[in-house]
Parts: structure tokens; sequence; C-alpha cells
């Protein structure tokens, strides 16, 4: 995978460096020169902080992007690996406050093409008696999947309405911000709700995931929907105002099965929750 350094400046180019710039360009054949304005207007589109592109340069892995690198690297495989979104970018700065301070890493968009996919295999699952045939359908990458901030990950915001209809089942669900994100009906298997960003899932739905074997514990799950997960948590150090659970559910305090839960207060929603399972 491709590694790209995005680096602000607190000044703009040096002019010795600028003059060796422009006559390395004037050097380049027509073919290169177009790789390398094609190259360069790529590498500016995965800029999402607003500064002048005076103060910006690149790093191709150890590289520093400018007309001489077209004689040291492929070109091509650097498009191709841009519009692939095979590649791994950081951005660093030396102007103090000129990044978000939660963030480092560029936020690279969803692919269109795998959006509108999606969006058709939405649509035919409408149409049809039975959506839930088209679940689980269309393979993701977690690359592709992902926005990755300075310290756990998010789902990019084009993905969150078709979740059922990715294949999540090999994606790693560990530091996650995982709040108020609809994950009701995924085929999500490896998921770590110890690392969870701010030790929350408030808002949540994991509604007829299966994630048994796997345990709630130190974690805010306020309003989250838990039904049809078959989770075990830990009722004294658990959140649990005003989530939804069911009779899938194992409850414990202090290490000891709570058998009859509505007996203690808790409310158990009385509903169909599962899911037609297909082949």
């Amino acid at each position: 995978m491709q590694a790209i350094t995005i680096h602000i400046k607190p000044f703009p180019i040096f002019h010795s460096e600028y003059i060796q710039n422009v006559f390395d360009y004037a050097g380049l054949s027509s073919d290169d020169k177009k790789l390398y304005d094609d190259a360069k207007f790529a590498l500016l589109q995965l800029v999402t902080v607003d500064v002048p592109d005076d103060l910006i340069e690149f790093f191709i892995g150890d590289k520093k992007f400018s007309p001489s690198l077209v004689q040291s690297i492929s070109f091509p495989k650097l498009l191709e690996d841009i519009k692939m979104n095979q590649i791994r970018t950081h951005i660093s700065s030396e102007i103090p406050g000129i990044l978000d301070c939660d963030e480092e890493s560029v936020m690279i968009p969803a692919k269109e093409e795998m959006v509108k996919r999606i969006q058709r295999v939405s649509s035919l699952a409408k149409e049809s008696a039975y959506p839930e045939f088209y679940y689980y359908q269309i393979p993701i990458s977690e690359e592709e999947l992902f926005i990755r901030k300075q310290d756990y990950k998010k789902i990019k915001e084009e993905y969150l309405p078709f979740l059922p209809f990715l294949d999540l089942s090999k994606v790693e669900f560990a530091n996650m911000d995982f709040r108020k994100i609809d994950f009701s009906n995924t085929n999500i298997e490896h998921i770590d709700f110890s690392t969870a960003y701010q030790n929350s899932i408030a808002g949540s739905s994991f509604k007829n995931v299966c994630l048994i074997g796997k345990q709630l514990e130190n974690i805010d799950a306020t309003s989250a929907d838990l039904c049809g997960t078959y989770l075990t948590i830990n009722s004294d150090t658990v959140s649990l105002q005003d989530t939804k659970l069911d009779s899938s559910i194992l409850l414990l305090s202090q290490d000891q099965v709570i058998e009859n839960p509505e007996h203690k207060g808790y409310y158990l929603v009385k509903e169909n929750t599962g899911i037609k399972l297909h082949f």
C-alpha cells in the first residue's frame, strides 16, 4: 500500500527549489508532463486542510514529490493507487493549530462506484418480498469502510445507510466509534467492545446481530438496541438507561446470572427480532 505524507509548511517553497523544479519540468517529455500534472491534481484532492497550495508538499514514501520524481517511481501506479484508494495517508504540519485536535489522517471519501453499487442492491431489496436475500452481498475492505482518526475509527458516512448489504464478517471492529450507528441486521463477527471509543455504544443499534460469546462491561449502552444479540451484559458496570433488551440477553450482577430480569426492574421487549437467513 502506497504511503503518502501531506506536509503543511509555514512558508512557501524556496526560490532555488522552485527554479530547479521549473527546469526539471521543462526537461520532461509531453507524456511525462501530463503524468506529473495528473498526479499533482490527484494528490491535491487528498488535502482537507484549508491552506494555500503553496504551503503543501507531498512525500511518496520517503521521496519528495517533484517533477524529478517521474524518473524514479511509477506515476501511472501512483495514480491508480490513489484512484483505487490503495494508499495510506498522513498529514503533518509545523504550524500550531492547523490540524484538528483529534485528527491526523486525511479523510478519503467513499468510492463513487462502490456507493452506486450498494444503492442498486438496496433498491432491489426494497422491491423484493425477501429483502434479506440481498444482505451481506458486497465485500468491502477496512481501508474503504473506515475513516481513521488519531486513535480510533469511524465508518464513512456514505456507507451508514447500507451496512446490512455489506459483508462485514472479516472486518475488525476494534477502536471504533460505535455511538448512534445502526448496525442492525449486519453480519459483524470481529467486534471488540472493550476498545470502544469513549467507552460508549450509546444510541447505537445491534438488533439481530449475532454476538454470542461477547460480553459488555464498563461501557455506556444508554438508548442502545441490543435485542436479538445474545450478548452477556454485566449490569453492574454497564449503563442500561433506556436500553432495549429482550430474552436473548444474559444479564449478570456480581458475576451471577439474573434469573428474572423483569423482577429486578428491567423491561424486556416482546417481539420477534429474528431475520430470515439466506444461503
